[in-house]
């Protein structure tokens, strides 16, 4: 009987460790993918490879098209630094310092030490900022190897794309040189040609392709509620998790008219023989001006995903009404005041309650009826409960914005696949000087990012000392990314060791409340979500 020696079985044990491919077992840090080999770096516990180019530069004549695939290259190409962001107005609440139209690249986080033949599953991120603005590296950046590195059980993906202007203009000259007569959806194909890069190249790092969760937060979470409506994102993706903001996408005749004519009248082309081409031939950086000096008006905001007859067939809530979308394990939720900065501080009296009520009211209810509402919302939402009328009105936006339409689009997924559905409400608000915030938008990504682990907070969070997480942040920052890792791997949470969490149905519209202790509430916010409901569906769109 034949023996090894003891070095080799050590070698052999190692390179199971680390080895993903036989590349890796040269070098962990070299991978190669369908357009030529990248170089990555170790952060701790960390493999990161940043700035892989997943399309052609959308410049020139490819500005306002769809992503072409990259050009192949050659040589190992160094991806240890994160790309610039997407064009957006400089400087802005996210952070961002400099940008460029040649923006789309995607990041890939693996765990340091991963075993050969076992791939992970795979998490790919949708960045917010009303896309209009953020970039790949929001939650990662200085912090690469929080997210992987805490489990050491899943691959992330994040992916950069057009955004403002640039990447969901709609006109009617870009529309009618179009094959597919589509305009105002670049950046949501950006986000899908991504999506088919992770499917063609992510086992060489160590990711599944066949368990691919896409997941977004504000503005994010909007367009993976598209994804989950795309006909042209079937089959990328295997679960969604929408964070903090409903499904919406506009009718692409909408777009055109409210924004890509008014925006080129504002860039002086209205009257170009070539519109679309005369649009091209101005700089991005007087396109954004443009749009920002329109921000406050329709043509300046609302640039998500468009209803185009190709990349999105109906509004998104519509197609999943229809049993239409792709059938995926589902999670959706927001935090419990998300809706906070919407609210004037100065809001201190009844009078300041009760019209703030008024005016949100005021294009939904028929005039002659709006002080009956009044009185029906003063009665869901009596002060005596709350802090002051700040509060109160903060908890009646977030239910009219997040909570009631959260649960719509999970009864409607829940009534129309067999996968699972699942519900939450983020309700933990941080301590001391930035107790402040709430539980506000979107607070759920520290803890996921695990970024609370060393007091980094949100740019726009404005506190006098450097947050110190204290143990109920750290626990929840570890029973979020269990729930979230657990999804990703098997499409349901059954196994976290962290409270149960039952799954939403029509007759139990069960809601996990993530906070400490978590709580499961069946009927959470019944009452409140059944008047908005009522409300919501007088204005149905026909």
């Amino acid at each position: 009987m034949k023996t090894f020696p003891i070095y080799l079985i050590a070698v052999l044990f190692l390179m199971c460790e680390v080895g993903v491919s036989p590349q890796a077992d040269e070098d962990p840090l070299v991978v190669d993918t369908k357009y030529g080999r990248v170089r990555g770096k170790r952060v701790s516990k960390a493999d990161v490879f940043l700035g892989i180019p997943f399309a052609q530069p959308p410049l020139g004549d490819l500005r306002w098209r769809p992503p072409v695939d990259p050009t192949p290259w050659t040589d190992v190409r160094d991806a240890t630094s994160y790309a610039l962001a997407a064009p957006q107005r400089i400087p802005n609440p996210s952070g961002v310092r400099e940008a460029s139209e040649d923006c789309l690249y995607l990041n890939v986080f693996t765990p340091a030490k991963r075993r050969a033949g076992a791939p992970l599953p795979v998490m790919v991120y949708i960045h917010g900022g009303s896309n209009v603005q953020g970039n790949a590296n929001n939650w990662t950046s200085r912090a690469e190897d929080l997210f992987v590195g805490q489990r050491g059980n899943t691959v992330l993906v994040t992916v950069q794309f057009r955004l403002g202007v640039i990447g969901f203009l709609a006109h009617p000259a870009l529309t009618a040189e179009s094959e597919h007569h589509s305009s105002g959806n670049y950046g949501f194909l950006d986000q899908i040609a991504a999506l088919r890069w992770v499917q063609q190249n992510i086992a060489q790092f160590g990711g599944d392709p066949t368990r691919v969760t896409v997941f977004g937060s504000s503005s994010g979470s909007i367009d993976t509620g598209s994804l989950v409506a795309s006909p042209l994102a079937r089959g990328l993706f295997h679960r969604a998790i929408m964070q903090s903001w409903p499904m919406a996408a506009p009718e692409l005749s909408e777009r055109e008219q409210n924004q890509g004519l008014v925006i080129a009248k504002e860039a002086g082309v209205c009257d170009a023989e070539d519109i679309a081409a005369a649009l091209r031939a101005i700089p991005w950086q007087d396109l954004i001006a443009i749009q920002t000096r329109l921000g406050p008006t329709r043509a300046g905001r609302g640039l998500n995903p468009t209803v185009d007859g190709w990349a999105l067939l109906d509004r998104p809530l519509e197609v999943v009404r229809a049993g239409k979308h792709n059938h995926v394990p589902f999670m959706i939720g927001a935090q419990s005041q998300d809706a906070r900065a919407w609210v004037k501080q100065t809001m201190e009296t009844e009078d300041d309650f009760r019209s703030a009520i008024t005016q949100l009211l005021s294009d939904r209810v028929p005039e002659q009826d709006i002080e009956e509402h009044v009185k029906k919302l003063t009665d869901l939402y009596p002060v005596s409960q709350y802090e002051n009328f700040f509060w109160a009105y903060v908890d009646l936006l977030n239910d009219f914005v997040h909570t009631s339409p959260d649960r719509r689009i999970a009864a409607a997924m829940a009534a129309n696949q067999d996968e699972p559905v699942y519900w939450y409400v983020f309700d933990h608000a941080l301590e001391g000087e930035y107790s402040r915030y709430g539980a506000d938008h979107p607070l759920i990504n520290t803890f996921l990012f695990q970024l609370i682990r060393i007091g980094r907070l949100p740019p726009w969070y404005q506190g006098k000392q450097k947050y110190a997480p204290t143990e109920n942040d750290l626990q929840l920052a570890d029973i979020i990314l269990d729930y979230w890792t657990s999804f990703a791997a098997d499409g349901h949470t059954d196994d976290v060791s962290s409270p149960p969490w039952p799954r939403f149905s029509a007759d139990r519209n069960a809601a996990q409340l993530i906070r400490v202790p978590v709580e499961s509430c069946v009927g959470y916010k019944a009452e409140q979500c059944a008047y908005w409901d009522k409300l919501a569906e007088k204005r149905k769109p026909k």
